[in-house]
């Protein structure tokens, strides 16, 4: 048993040996450059908008050759998930993004990409995307029904009004405006 145990040992210490040998292998390394000749430029890492108003982003995309080749896409995902794959919702197939925002407010990922359409590959760049409800806090709160249902206009500090805004939330009440009570992140209407 001791001889066993001596041989494998003298085995281990051989094969440890040799595993530490150089490589003297002949490799070519290419740069990402040149695998894939694409810079994003003029995107944020990180920025907020409030839900219903437009997102527009025109990024700076430098390619090097043959432009005709690439394509672009815009996408959003969950910025958290409980363990999940995140589900994608694309957004456009343009360089430049034009979107007006309905998702619901909470953290995204905005992602854009330009993609190699010979090879397969892409380039990415993620935004971390804030949406937020709504601007209305601190101001005048006017209650009003249109059409048998309750809405109401804001008008904040610096004077800047907006007009309907549950209706802009996609968040309209069915019935007659009686009273409202403002409680910070909700609205309720009182009857």
């Amino acid at each position: 048993m001791k001889n066993r145990m001596k041989y494998l040992y003298l085995l281990s210490l051989l094969l440890l040996g040799v595993s530490c040998i150089g490589d003297t292998g002949n490799y070519e390394y290419v740069s990402a450059k040149e695998i894939l000749p694409v810079t994003i430029s003029g995107l944020p890492d990180k920025y907020s908008v409030v839900r219903s108003e437009r997102l527009h982003f025109a990024p700076e995309v430098d390619i090097e050759n043959n432009s005709e080749r690439y394509t672009y896409s815009w996408f959003i995902t969950e910025g958290t998930t409980d363990g999940t794959r995140p589900t994608r919702r694309y957004l456009a197939d343009t360089k430049d993004l034009d979107y007006r925002v309905l998702l619901n407010a909470g953290a995204w990922k905005l992602s854009f990409e330009v993609i190699d359409l010979e090879r397969d590959i892409y380039k990415r760049h993620e935004i971390q995307l804030t949406i937020t409800a709504t601007p209305v806090s601190l101001g005048w709160y006017i209650l009003k029904d249109i059409n048998d249902e309750t809405d109401f206009d804001f008008v904040n500090k610096e004077g800047e009004m907006y007009v309907d805004v549950l209706k802009s939330t996609d968040s309209q009440l069915a019935g007659k405006a009686v009273s409202m009570l403002y409680q910070p992140g909700q609205y309720y209407q009182l009857f």
